[in-house]
């Protein structure tokens, strides 16, 4: 794209009568030209562009509002994540002339709910959903004594049903009144019809959540990263 554009702006120039040296925007010249200006290929990552900043602003300011009416270590942030449990290393230590071949990837996955207060005093147990009711790996063991909840549907996705499920195990584990804000995902509801006694919901403003969401601040990203150092 590069290239072509110089060729543009290069023959545009010649028709208007600049005097210019043959020109070829070559591999060297552009090898050249991205050196000179620090130029480099980047992958495209995350939501931040779908975003309207002043949307941003005003959401930050009625957040701030709403969270000043509660103790802050009783304002918790919960988000899903995709977890791909069966992706190999990308990374190996290989010698100078090996090709470090790969293999096709596996993409077997699972949904997790990650739930932190805003102080990271309180950590909630993940809600696991995965795809298999009874797996394998489960036989012999008491599914109650697990470090995670474990639930299952056929996409292993969240669904309205096992969100409200989670609300209510959640609104059990508090004594006193606590405010929990999440994005504006479909499957989560404002659980006005399960008689919450001690959790409000505060839904994040449309498209704002990778400005303003605490999880997508590192949390979800630190977590991925341990599980796949252990």
């Amino acid at each position: 794209m590069l290239k072509a554009k110089a060729v543009e702006l290069y023959n545009k120039a010649i028709e208007q009568g600049a005097q210019f040296p043959n020109f070829e925007a070559s591999n060297g010249w552009l090898e050249k030209f991205q050196n000179r200006y620090d130029i480099r290929c980047k992958t495209i990552t995350g939501e931040s562009e779908s975003a309207c900043l002043n949307q941003v602003e005003n959401g930050r300011k009625e957040l701030q509002q709403v969270i000043a009416t509660f103790n802050i270590d009783d304002v918790y942030n919960a988000d899903e994540t995709g977890l791909f449990f069966r992706l190999g290393p990308n990374k190996t230590l290989a010698s100078k002339g090996d090709k470090a071949k790969g293999t096709k990837k596996d993409k077997e996955r699972i949904t997790v709910l990650l739930c932190c207060n805003a102080t990271g005093t309180k950590k909630l147990k993940p809600f696991v959903i995965g795809k298999v009711k009874n797996p394998r790996c489960f036989k012999n063991i008491n599914l109650t004594t697990l470090p995670v909840g474990y639930f299952s549907n056929k996409k292993a996705w969240m669904t309205i049903e096992r969100w409200n499920e989670w609300l209510k195990w959640f609104d059990n584990q508090l004594s006193q009144k606590s405010l929990l804000l999440v994005d504006n995902c479909p499957a989560h509801t404002d659980g006005s019809s399960l008689g919450l006694k001690n959790l409000q919901i505060k839904f994040l403003p449309a498209n704002t959540t990778a400005y303003i969401q605490p999880c997508d601040a590192g949390i979800i990203r630190n977590f991925k990263v341990y599980y796949r150092r252990y």
